[in-house]
């Protein structure tokens, strides 16, 4: 029953985040201007009855207004450091958008704008049950969606849903094989050494991590310091057993980044406890440490690395340890002349995975992250409390 539960909650935020995204996409009114609508909706709404990507600058004129989207204005906004109640893409003198602007408010990841994160994953993973190399596929939504809290602070949203697509063993007994280091949880019954498979595309657990964050942000040697701190809770939403935990997950995760001069350098912890579910399904204690770095190459591009390394605290000794390393570039564009974009490409190699178990290989991921502004600030709500 809670694995149900937990299921149509999280399809339920995926279907209002896919037709949130989904109407500013194709340029249409996301809002009701019906009868009984709030004042404040047809005020905002009244230039015109369709929203698009041309409506960046969020002012009172319904086009782009250089003076309400200064670049100070707006980057204050993005970074979280005050400001006005802007919004707008920060333009060159020409009226052109100042995509370099863009592009280094995007590198605060607890800043005002929303960040439509996804990435797809393709690894290859060695070891017991399988018999020979598999090749899997992982892509996930994870946005993240920072909401004016007070005039101080920012609750920052950070839901992460994932596609799985795999050869799965066929077991008999529910709960046996699941990947006792790639995904959390671990310590599973002995495993035959051949088992047929199935190659299935399933959903995965669903991640939710909630953080606090300053809106005004400390200066460190000559740069800011972005931090963030709140629960990360995992919920059972598998939809096959060897692809989840079964279990109900919780603990902290922390972010802690240095932005400076052409670099960028901190991390994001996350660790889980299992709390609740079925007795048959292994215990949960995994950590996620994904280390940040990046530096600014020209014309947008930027070389770097940001790996996640996995801890499976309840696996034996020599299967506790996945350790990637490698990295790659990004670039920034407009996407069809107006969505400020960020592309990458990174590959990882596991200097360390589990010894008797199944451990990612080599990984091949690539990120589309598209950036909006905050709708919340466009429609001059600075602060929920």
């Amino acid at each position: 029953m809670m694995r149900k539960t937990s299921r149509i909650i999280v399809l339920l935020s995926l279907l209002v985040l896919v037709s949130t995204q989904f109407g500013w996409a194709q340029g249409t009114n996301v809002f009701d201007q019906g009868e009984g609508t709030p004042a404040w909706v047809s005020d905002f709404f009244k230039q015109d009855s369709e929203w698009s990507f041309d409506r960046f600058d969020l002012g009172e004129s319904g086009v782009w207004d250089k003076d309400y989207c200064a670049q100070p204005e707006f980057l204050a906004a993005a970074n979280g450091s005050g400001g006005g109640s802007g919004g707008g893409p920060p333009l060159k003198p020409d009226g052109t958008i100042d995509l370099e602007a863009i592009s280094k408010s995007m590198d605060n990841p607890l800043g005002n704008l929303w960040i439509l994160f996804t990435q797809n994953d393709t690894m290859t993973l060695r070891g017991p049950p399988f018999q020979k190399t598999q090749v899997m596929n992982v892509f996930t939504l994870m946005p993240i969606l920072p909401i004016p809290l007070t005039k101080d602070w920012l609750l920052v949203n950070r839901p992460i849903m994932s596609f799985i697509n795999l050869n799965t063993p066929d077991f008999s007994a529910a709960g046996q094989g699941r990947f006792p280091d790639l995904f959390p949880g671990g310590g599973g019954p002995n495993i035959p050494s051949s088992i047929p498979t199935t190659r299935v595309t399933e959903f995965g657990d669903f991640i939710f991590w909630h953080a606090l964050a300053p809106k005004e942000l400390p200066d460190i040697l000559n740069g800011k310091l972005i931090w963030g701190i709140g629960p990360t809770v995992m919920y059972p939403t598998a939809t096959h057993s060897f692809l989840g935990t079964g279990k109900w997950s919780a603990g902290p995760g922390i972010l802690g980044m240095y932005l400076g001069q052409g670099i960028k350098a901190g991390g994001l912890v996350q660790h889980w406890n299992s709390f609740a579910g079925p007795s048959n399904r292994p215990d949960v204690s995994q950590s996620n440490i994904q280390p940040i770095f990046y530096y600014d190459l020209p014309n947008l591009w930027q070389i770097g690395t940001s790996p996640n390394i996995l801890v499976n605290w309840e696996a034996a000794s020599d299967n506790k340890l996945t350790l990637p390393i490698g990295g790659g570039v990004n670039k920034t564009v407009l996407l069809f002349g107006k969505l400020p974009t960020r592309f990458e490409f990174t590959v990882y190699w596991s200097a360390v995975r589990p010894d008797d178990g199944v451990g990612q290989d080599w990984l091949f991921r690539f990120n589309v992250i598209p950036v909006i502004p905050n709708p919340l600030k466009a429609m001059g709500i600075d602060s929920i409390f």
